[in-house]
């Protein structure tokens, strides 16, 4: 009982300064790119219409993922009075340091509570789940509950599952299937499967498989159900088909414009290759962890589930067709604990043996404030130069209380690593680089949002708005965006056919890698209305414009491209 009190007591406390790490200025920078607007936008349409069970944002797009990420997005966006970057990155925010609280407290009965509580910090530290849990997506949310499954199922290595633990289980991997259909199911599988051929251990599997299953199919599947019967066939092809199967053996999801084929070198190589810099430096201690487990050193048979974790991970991520380094986050926390647990007995001997060594003295740190004071300094004072430079300047200059400590914290940080790393000394190295990652998260968190505002359409979204009446037809040329229907606040149907163009004026939204398709007869008639530069199609930044397109005048015949509809043609309604 005293452990349990003690591992939740820590738990707790590292989950808070988890939290302290990703809310400060998570509401700063508009949605960029596709994905985060089109989340976003499905919130804000619930929120619009009232409908949380079936909302279709923009006429066009059904939930591209389920809806428990939405209706927590919503229900955030509720108590804080409005739909805002804020009430949309929030649910993620807390998800992450959930997740931090779970790895410590689950883990720390298996690997020790101070194991455990270094991997936390080390988990919270991560850059992945620094930059998931600052995002408005469902990754996030996703890797708490899978998170949650798969420690119960650790926990159950030596001895029988618990009767409610068994039930928790089957709900969470029901919260999985409602988060993000079969890719956190898929994972849990695929890691129970492998532990339990691994270990030779039947009863990782048997133990599971009673009454309690009736949670998974009723939490899982009961949207599913419902889903299908109001919208069908759509529902099924778009959703079930187009987001689970053709992102496992290749096609486009309805959010998505391509198939995710990659030469085979790459699809094999692809999830080894970022997960170091996705979760370095921690995971740079993995492979030696990994190296313990697979000799048998003592005490690391406690470790062996995490490693199988990581491992079938990587193997069931690197077969899908799909891929994104988002899919590394459900792979965090065994990375995390499993390097925690590997240098823990490092940095405590370290610790035991030598005080812990600054590697400066009080004159240095007063030159690292004073260097990092007139830092801020400048940026308060940067008033030209690109819009990055500007954006990176107005974040630093904006949050003194939180510059100036976090620019003398990094330079200590590296001094301290630098120091650790001639002497060997694993409390102060590790002591070190914590400070360092905190002071960067710092300086990121208020500078990467205002750089995102330089390429964010919000800007052009108000000239649409600016120049075009309701009544007026506003049409995507080819495909939508989600930002701009976002923040113009308007329904923009897309035009793919220009045949099926409307017969009398109408404005069409272009941008640049689209405007060799637009038809030549239309270029003499277009005038361009706005204009203005964003990322568009999820990452690539370009040129868009807003065309104002009109009729050809009566008796013109050297139009080949009728501006009306054509009887019989038929819109296709997803990318």
């Amino acid at each position: 009982m005293r452990l349990l009190g003690n591992r939740w007591v820590v738990a707790a406390a590292i989950a808070l300064v988890a939290l302290a790490l990703y809310l400060p200025a998570i509401g700063v920078g508009d949605f960029v790119g596709d994905d985060e607007a089109l989340d976003a936008g499905v919130v804000w349409e619930m929120r619009r219409s009232g409908d949380w069970l079936f909302p279709e944002f923009n006429d066009e797009y059904l939930p591209p993922k389920p809806p428990l990420f939405y209706w927590a997005a919503a229900a955030v966006s509720k108590l804080h009075g409005r739909v805002d970057e804020w009430s949309v990155r929030a649910p993620s925010a807390f998800a992450a340091a959930a997740m931090v609280a779970v790895g410590v407290a689950g883990s720390a009965t298996t690997i020790g509570l101070g194991a455990a509580a270094l991997g936390g910090l080390m988990l919270a530290t991560t850059p992945i789940v620094f930059g998931a849990a600052r995002s408005g997506r469902c990754d996030m949310l996703l890797a708490l509950v899978v998170t949650g499954c798969l420690l119960l199922v650790a926990a159950s290595r030596s001895g029988p599952m618990s009767r409610g633990a068994r039930w928790s289980f089957w709900s969470l991997l029901g919260l999985a299937a409602l988060i993000k259909g079969g890719a956190g199911v898929g994972l849990v599988v695929v890691v129970i499967v492998a532990a339990a051929a691994l270990e030779r251990n039947r009863r990782l599997l048997t133990g599971l498989l009673d009454a309690s299953i009736v949670a998974f199919l009723a939490i899982g599947g009961a949207w599913y159900v419902i889903a299908t019967a109001h919208w069908g066939y759509r529902f099924v092809d778009e959703q079930i088909v187009g987001e689970n199967l053709h992102h496992l053996f290749g096609g486009s999801g309805i959010s998505d414009k391509g198939s995710g084929t990659t030469p085979l070198a790459e699809h094999l190589t692809y999830y080894l290759l970022h997960f170091f810099p996705h979760t370095a430096p921690w995971g740079l201690l993995v492979p030696f962890a990994l190296l313990g487990t697979w000799r048998r050193e003592p005490q690391t048979d406690r470790l062996r589930f995490f490693a199988v974790w990581l491992l079938a991970g990587l193997a069931f991520f690197t077969m899908v067709s799909r891929k994104s380094p988002y899919y590394l986050l459900p792979l965090a926390p065994p990375a995390a604990l499993l390097a925690g647990a590997w240098a823990y007995g490092r940095v405590r001997d370290s610790l035991a043996s030598e005080a812990l060594q600054v590697g400066f003295s009080l004159r240095t740190f007063a030159v690292l404030v004073g260097v990092s004071t007139l830092v801020w300094l400048v940026s308060i004072n940067v008033t030209g130069g690109s819009c990055e430079l500007r954006a990176a300047a107005r974040g630093l200059a904006e949050r003194p209380l939180a510059t100036i400590p976090a620019g003398a914290l990094l330079g200590a940080g590296a001094l301290g690593a630098v120091k650790a790393l001639r002497g060997r000394n694993w409390g102060t190295g590790i002591t070190a680089v914590f400070g360092g990652l905190v002071a960067l998260f710092t300086l990121a968190g208020g500078i990467t949002g205002r750089l995102d505002d330089c390429a964010s359409l919000r800007a052009f979204a108000g000239q649409v708005r600016a120049n075009t009446t309701p009544e007026d037809r506003v049409l995507f040329f080819q495909a939508p965006l989600p930002a701009v229907v976002l923040y113009a606040e308007r329904t923009i149907p897309t035009l793919r056919d220009p045949r099926a163009a409307p017969s009398q004026a109408f404005y069409l939204i272009v941008p640049e890698s689209l405007d060799r398709a637009i038809p030549p007869e239309w270029q003499s008639r277009a005038e361009t209305v706005a204009s203005d530069r964003g990322r568009v199609f999820t990452r690539k930044r370009m040129g868009i414009r807003l065309l104002r397109i009109t009729p050809p005048t009566s008796g013109d015949e050297s139009d080949d491209v009728p501006l009306g509809p054509v009887p019989g043609t038929q819109e296709a309604r997803y990318p």
